[in-house]
């Protein structure tokens, strides 16, 4: 699917997020970001539709969500889901800062709080 399709472009992000599914939480590896959704590496797939409780920390502090899956990648080298966030329980703000720090990051430019 392009970037125009997904409404925001994909930014390399390496952190650790959490998701949540019928009582199981997972610790999984972020692999990118966008404005509106968050991608991750999981051992398991999950159904896409399925929503989750999502959350993810990072030094502007933690974000939590919830969000559907969009799709999951389970076949090759690095499994995957992708998350569509639907709305923030809180840290919207956080949120957007982290996605911010990413693509300056992404682009090369130096932190401004530095």
């Amino acid at each position: 699917m392009s970037d125009r399709r997904r409404g925001a472009g994909r930014i390399p992000l390496r952190t650790k997020v959490w998701c949540e599914d019928e009582g199981v939480t997972l610790y999984v590896p972020a692999l990118d970001v966008s404005d509106d959704g968050i991608c991750v590496s999981t051992g398991r797939t999950f159904e896409v539709g399925a929503r989750l409780s999502v959350g993810v920390r990072g030094p502007e502090g933690e974000a939590v969500a919830t969000a559907r899956v969009a799709w999951s990648r389970p076949t090759r080298a690095t499994p995957a889901t992708g998350l569509q966030i639907e709305g923030f329980v809180r840290g919207r703000d956080v949120f957007d800062r982290l996605v911010e720090r990413a693509r300056r990051e992404a682009q090369g430019e130096p932190d401004p709080t530095e």
